[in-house]
């Protein structure tokens, strides 16, 4: 009886000759033990590493860095590939898509945000995927939000007009 094993998945099968189609990412010492029919066990070990890169994440809105005020709603947009697909797909689901803003923490999960609730100054938001084993890719950008004062004028009545003590005045304002 021939039986293989890994360090890192435990049993995997048995046999002269097998085929392993997703082991684990890490550092494997793989055994091979074979027993006769007297229950004599003899083994060898290798050793071999299953790599595991990161997801490719793109960040498709924006496209670039942008400026925007407070509380102006800002719509995040993006996608992630994996390089090395296990499960078959290379597209990284919307659930292992999240945002996060250095400044404010994390923002949501999903492909698709929108916020309005980004603080004034200038923030590092970050889309970070993650595949099935839990390796993250990144991409970022930046996003500065500003806090101009709101602008008035008086547009009526006009600066150093008189009235009488019992004229009713009408005030207007241009406020942007």
């Amino acid at each position: 009886a021939l039986e293989w094993r890994s360090s890192i998945d435990g049993a995997l099968s048995k046999g002269s000759s097998i085929t392993v189609p997703n082991l684990s990412p890490g550092s494997h010492r793989i055994t091979l033990a074979a027993r006769d029919a007297a229950g004599t066990e003899g083994t060898k070990t290798i050793s071999l590493e299953v790599t595991n890169q990161a997801p490719v994440a793109t960040i498709s809105q924006p496209s670039g860095d942008v400026t925007l005020h407070v509380m102006e709603v800002l719509t995040l947009s993006g996608h992630a590939t994996d390089p090395d697909p296990v499960l078959g797909s290379a597209q990284i689901p919307a659930d292992q898509l999240s945002w996060r803003s250095d400044e404010d923490g994390e923002l949501g999960t999903g492909a698709t945000l929108s916020t309005a609730n980004l603080s004034g100054g200038t923030h590092t938001v970050t889309l970070i995927a993650k595949d099935e084993f839990g390796k993250a890719g990144r991409a970022s950008i930046k996003v500065r939000v500003i806090n101009d004062p709101p602008t008035a004028r008086i547009t009526s009545p006009g600066n150093d007009q008189f009235f009488a003590a019992n004229d009713t005045i009408t005030f207007h304002v241009d406020a942007r």
